[in-house]
């Protein structure tokens, strides 16, 4: 604001044929090539003093004394600089001598939105808004202090006047929306935005709007239309920046639905964040780790109250869905826990063949997460590669699994006793000591090969032999009955029926 009465040296008085006058002498006088800044504020003060409802805002200033002018002029240069303590201070101080205030206050009030004081905002706005009740930009200041000031009800009387008045400004439906949200005014924020979605001015702010409506519905509980509009994103245009700024409200809305253990919803979510932004590997993980999740849940209580599986088993595959939880262990730890665990199953697989197959059967997607050891676990040639890689492995990280022994639950210590016995007769025997191990080439540095990358056998060691084993073991599965003869643990090594001669 400036005093338009003084750049076209007429008094508050002047008709609208003085104003036009001294307008068009001063246009010839200071031609726009000539003086472009001079015949700028020439034409602003015309278009001001032609209006009638700024005319009165012209006047107020007009009759403000010269020392407020200063002020008011000195608080602009200020609140320019971002000095706004500085700009109020100085505000305050003409405010006590001043009459006509309108534009102090209008001034201070933006000073101190800026400096997070809402409340004194409210205050000098208020009068203000009182005279120019239909100025937009005015008003949707005053809205913006009042839902600050936690003012709400005389934010959305206010707000809803304007929107009638003014539905293509994106800014009060923004502020009218924000009224409603914090109010918990869903349905009526939801009256406000579906018709802003369509409004043909409001194009370029679609993501904006689509965003907010996934969002108010999410709030409302409406959890299958939120992510249905959270997928429209998508299909939407949005700049970077827009896309930086939604990334707070994807992870509250996934966050949520994590805590509440609503993984379908979860999963749904992830997918529409990673259909926006796909380069976000741990938004990627996390919808793989459901996914599995989801497969897995049907089978997961049954499986836990399942008799027929031994409970070494059970914990085997619970490793896999604790790895996809995040367990609270280092990869190093998790590396070995695993070791330890596939360690007792070779040990003792006779006990574990036929569960392992039951398994496969009867529970799929939990015997997918091993299925790559659980298969080799059920071949005899296999299986002798994975317990000559074990036990070189179960040496390697001797001390990380004496140390996770120390940590595992009572319940699983008392289940599967490893004294330290056991553990220290298998890393000291000088047969699989790990420096003579080859981990990429699967051979021993004194040359004999057990197993190579395709997994044939080139030569087996002298006290190993082949048709005894097969035997032993693929033609028992096929010619012996074992429900004849009662559980697997009733038999010996040697396929005969247990009958105490062991």
């Amino acid at each position: 604001m400036k005093d338009y009465f003084e750049v076209l040296d007429i008094d508050e008085q002047s008709g609208q044929h003085e104003i036009k006058k001294a307008y068009m002498r001063l246009l010839n006088q200071y031609p726009a090539e000539l003086y472009p800044d001079r015949n700028r504020e020439i034409e602003e003060a015309y278009e001001a003093l032609t209006n009638p409802v700024k005319r009165y805002s012209c006047i107020e200033f007009h009759r403000m004394s010269r020392a407020s002018k200063q002020a008011y002029s000195s608080a602009r240069k200020a609140m320019d600089k971002g000095e706004y303590a500085e700009a109020a201070k100085t505000l305050e101080k003409a405010l006590e001598h001043e009459k006509h205030t309108i534009h102090i206050k209008y001034v201070l009030g933006i000073a101190y939105l800026n400096m997070d004081k809402p409340v004194k905002a409210v205050r000098m706005l208020e009068p203000v808004q009182d005279k120019f009740p239909n100025d937009i930009e005015l008003n949707i200041i005053f809205i913006k202090a009042c839902l600050e000031a936690r003012e709400y009800d005389k934010a959305l009387v206010r707000a809803e006047e304007c929107y009638h008045i003014e539905k293509n400004n994106f800014m009060l439906v923004k502020l009218l929306v924000d009224g409603y949200q914090m109010t918990k005014q869903y349905e009526e924020a939801l009256a406000v935005l579906t018709p802003a979605f369509e409004n043909p001015a409001f194009y370029d702010r679609q993501y904006i709007i689509c965003l907010r409506t996934a969002y108010i519905l999410f709030l409302d509980k409406k959890y299958d239309d939120s992510l249905k509009w959270l997928d429209r994103l998508a299909s939407l245009q949005a700049d970077e920046i827009e896309k930086a700024a939604s990334v707070d409200v994807f992870m509250a809305m996934l966050d949520f639905y994590i805590a509440k253990h609503m993984l379908s919803e979860a999963g749904r979510c992830a997918g529409s964040i990673l259909k926006l932004m796909p380069d976000r590997s741990d938004i990627v993980r996390f919808k793989r780790g459901v996914e599995l999740i989801l497969r897995i849940e049907p089978e997961v209580d049954r499986f836990d109250q399942d008799e027929f599986i031994p409970d070494l088993l059970k914990i085997y595959i619970a490793s896999a869905i604790t790895d996809l939880e995040a367990a609270n262990l280092t990869e190093e730890q998790q590396r070995a826990y695993l070791i330890l665990i596939e360690h007792q199953l070779l040990s003792d697989y006779s006990s574990y063949l036929i569960a392992a197959r039951y398994l496969k059967t009867n529970y799929p997607a939990l015997y997918e997460l091993k299925a790559d050891f659980l298969d080799a676990f059920q071949d005899s040639r296999e299986r002798r590669k994975l317990s000559n890689k074990n036990k070189v492995l179960f040496t390697q990280y001797q001390d990380v699994i004496a140390h996770l022994m120390e940590e595992l639950s009572r319940e699983f210590s008392d289940g599967y006793d490893w004294g330290d016995e056991d553990w220290e007769d298998w890393y000291d025997d000088e047969e699989y000591d790990d420096s003579d191990w080859d981990d990429e080439e699967g051979i021993w540095d004194d040359g004999e090969v057990y197993w190579n990358g395709e997994y044939e056998y080139d030569e087996w060691d002298e006290e190993f032999d082949e048709d005894e084993w097969n035997w032993e073991y693929d033609d028992l599965e096929e010619d012996w009955d074992f429900e004849e003869f009662g559980d697997e643990q009733d038999w010996d090594d040697e396929g005969d029926e247990d009958d105490g001669d062991d």
